[in-house]
Formats: C-alpha cells, structure tokens, sequence
C-alpha cells in the first residue's frame, strides 16, 4: 500500500505484496509520465491539417 500526501482524503494505491519497491517506484514513475504526456499539447491536430489544406486551394 502507497499512501498519499498524508491528508484525510488522500488516495492509497494497492500493489500485489510480491512487487518489489523497484517494481512500485516504476510503476508510479510511468504514471506520472503519462498523466503529463497527456496533459501536454499535441502539437498538429487533424483539424489543423484540414485547415491548412483548404486554406491552400483558395
């Protein structure tokens, strides 16, 4: 069990007991990445794309 920021209503996440600490440490890492992955602008979207194209034919 991995306890959160030690408020009332912080979040606990449950791994099986045989994960090691390395197996947890990397499995919050991961997380983390991909909540900021995610969170990050994608850069060209299709609408873009589109956009663009019609733009370029007037």
């Amino acid at each position: 069990k991995v306890r959160g920021g030690g408020h009332d209503d912080s979040a606990a996440l449950y791994f099986p007991p045989h994960y090691r600490p390395e197996e947890i440490r990397d499995s919050l890492v991961s997380a983390v990445r991909s909540a900021v992955e995610s969170d990050a602008p994608s850069g060209l979207s299709l609408g873009d794309l589109l956009k663009q194209a019609l733009e370029e034919k007037e």
